[in-house]
C-alpha cells in the first residue's frame, strides 16, 4: 500500500495532484471534455492516444470522485496491482513469496512509484500487461479454456491503454493461442483461426492511429540513435546521460528502478525458472529493441518491462538475500536499500515537483491577474485549462508568429529555454518579440518564469 500513502502523503503535505507535464494535463482534458459530452463515440477520433486511461477514470468518477483525483487513483491502484500480481506469478515460477523483493525493487523504487503517483497511462497498460501474463501461466499449468480468454482480455485493455504495450504482448498472446489450437480438434482449428484473424483485423481497423503512430516511431528509429548522446530534432536540442544501449538497461541497473541491480549480477544463475520462460525473454527482447533506436529517452518507458524484470531478477535476489541471512546481515541490508530509495526519492521527486508547481505558480499568477485577452506560453501552457485558466492561449513552439497583439501577456522563462530550444520556433518567436515590441514586466515568479505584458 505505499503508493496509495505516497499520493495520500504528497497530496496533503505538497498539494501534488498527479498533473505533470503535457501528457497528463491533456488526458485529464480529453477525459473532462468526454464524459460532459455523455461519453460521445466520436470524439475518440479527436484523441491521439487509446482512451482506456481516460474510460477508466471516468467509471471511478461516477462513484463521487473527482475526475482529476480518480484518475490519479486509477494509477495507485494499477501499481498495488502490478506488484500483487508480479508476485502471484514469482510464486508460481519459483514457489516462495517475492514480497520483500518488490518492497525493495517495486514499492520503494522512485521511477516505478512515481509511474503510480501521476494521471497517466504507464502503470494502468503495465497492469493489464502483467494480469496477461499472469494469466497465460495460469492457463498453460490448468489448461482452462477460461483462462486464455482472460489473457486476451488483458492484453486487449492494455493495447486499448498504451500502444506502446504491443511488442510486451505478442510473444505470450501467440504462446497461448498455439497452446489452445494444438487443444483442438478438425475444424474447429480452422474456425479458430479465422476467428483470430477477424479478431486481429477488425481490431486494426478500428485503431488506424496505431497504424498512423507505428509509421512514426519507424521513421524516427534508427541505427545511430542507439550509441548518440545528444539529440537535436523538432523539440530543440538535449543531451541524454547515458546512450540508448545503456538506458534500456535501466530496469536492471538504474538506481531509480533497481538501486541494488549492480549486486545482484554474480547471482543471476539463479534466476534459471524464470529465464526458463521464453515469453517473457522475447516479450522484454522485442521491447527493447523497440525502445533501443528512437530519439527520444523517456524512463517512463521502461514502467512497462519493470515487472517482468523483477520476475527474472528474483532468483538471484533470493540466493543474495540467503546469504545475507546466514551472515546475519539481512536486516541491516534492508534497512540500508530503504535509507538509499528513500533518499533517492527526495531527490528525483524534487524534479517531478518542481515542473508541477512551476505549473501551479503561473496559472495561480494568471488567475489573479484576470486577463481576459491572448496568452502567449510554452511549456505551462498544457496545464492552463486543467486549472481554470481559460483563455485563449497561442503556443510559441507550435507556429511562426509575424505579429503580436498589443495587450496580450506572454508566458516565458529565458533561463530555462535558452539552451535546449535553440534553432526553433520557440526562439525565433521570443527573439521576433522581444526586437519587435516592447515587453513590460507584469510579474515575476520562482524559477525564472516571467509574465509580460505587450504594449
Amino acid at each position: 500500500m505505499i503508493p496509495v500513502v505516497l499520493m495520500i502523503g504528497l497530496a496533503m503535505i505538497f498539494g501534488f495532484n498527479g498533473l505533470y507535464g503535457q501528457d497528463s494535463h491533456e488526458y485529464l482534458r480529453f477525459a473532462t471534455e468526454w464524459k460532459a459530452a455523455g461519453m460521445n463515440p466520436g470524439m475518440i477520433t479527436e484523441f491521439q492516444w487509446p482512451v482506456g486511461f481516460p474510460l477508466f477514470g471516468i467509471v471511478l468518477s461516477y462513484l463521487g470522485v473527482p475526475l482529476m483525483w480518480s484518475m490519479n487513483i486509477v494509477s495507485v491502484l494499477a501499481a498495488v496491482g502490478i506488484l500483487v500480481y508480479t508476485n502471484k506469478i514469482i510464486e508460481l515460477l519459483y514457489g516462495k513469496s517475492g514480497r520483500l523483493w518488490l518492497i525493495l525493487a517495486g514499492a520503494t523504487q522512485v521511477y516505478f512509484i512515481r509511474g503510480g503517483i501521476l494521471v497517466m497511462s504507464d502503470m494502468l497498460s503495465g497492469f493489464f500487461v502483467i494480469l496477461t501474463y499472469y494469466q497465460l501461466f495460469r492457463y498453460r499449468n490448468s489448461n482452462q479454456w477460461f483462462l486464455i480468454f482472460f489473457a486476451f482480455l488483458a492484453a486487449t485493455a492494455a493495447f486499448f491503454t498504451r500502444y506502446a504495450s504491443v511488442p510486451l504482448l505478442v510473444p505470450p498472446l501467440i504462446y497461448g493461442f498455439l497452446i489452445f489450437y494444438r487443444n483442438l480438434n478438425g475444424i474447429v482449428k480452422f474456425i479458430s483461426l479465422l476467428v483470430m484473424f477477424t479478431l486481429i483485423t477488425v481490431l486494426l481497423w478500428s485503431n488506424n492511429r496505431l497504424l498512423t503512430l507505428s509509421a512514426e516511431l519507424f521513421d524516427q528509429w534508427s541505427i545511430e540513435n542507439i550509441f548518440k548522446i545528444s539529440v537535436k530534432n523538432a523539440d530543440g536540442i538535449y543531451f541524454k546521460t547515458v546512450p540508448n544501449v545503456l538506458y534500456i538497461f535501466g530496469n536492471f541497473f538504474h538506481i531509480g528502478y533497481l538501486s541494488i541491480g549492480v549486486l545482484l549480477i554474480p547471482f543471476y544463475k539463479y534466476c534459471k525458472p524464470a529465464f526458463q520462460e521464453r515469453t517473457i525473454l522475447i516479450g522484454l527482447t522485442l521491447y527493447f529493441l523497440t525502445i533501443i533506436g528512437l530519439q527520444t529517452q523517456n524512463y517512463r518507458f521502461l514502467i512497462l518491462s519493470h515487472s517482468l524484470v523483477l520476475i527474472l531478477l528474483f532468483g538471484a535476489f533470493n540466493r543474495l538475500h540467503e546469504l545475507l541471512s546466514i551472515r546475519k546481515f539481512s536486516s541491516l541490508f534492508i534497512a540500508g536499500v530503504l535509507l538509499f530509495n528513500t533518499a533517492f526519492f527526495y531527490y528525483s521527486f524534487r524534479k517531478t515537483y518542481a515542473v508541477h508547481h512551476a505549473e501551479k505558480q503561473v496559472t495561480d499568477a494568471l488567475k489573479k491577474l484576470n486577463h481576459k485577452g491572448i496568452i502567449y506560453a510554452f511549456f505551462v501552457d498544457q496545464s492552463f485549462p486543467s486549472y481554470g485558466v481559460n483563455n485563449e492561449v497561442k503556443n510559441l513552439y507550435l507556429e511562426t508568429y509575424t505579429n503580436f497583439e498589443s495587450g496580450a501577456l506572454v508566458v516565458y522563462n529565458s533561463a530555462k529555454f535558452e539552451e535546449q530550444w535553440q534553432g526553433t520556433r520557440v526562439e525565433s518567436n521570443w527573439k521576433y518579440l522581444k526586437d519587435n515590441f516592447e515587453l513590460d514586466t507584469v510579474v515575476s515568479l520562482n524559477d525564472n518564469w516571467r509574465i509580460y505584458e505587450i504594449k
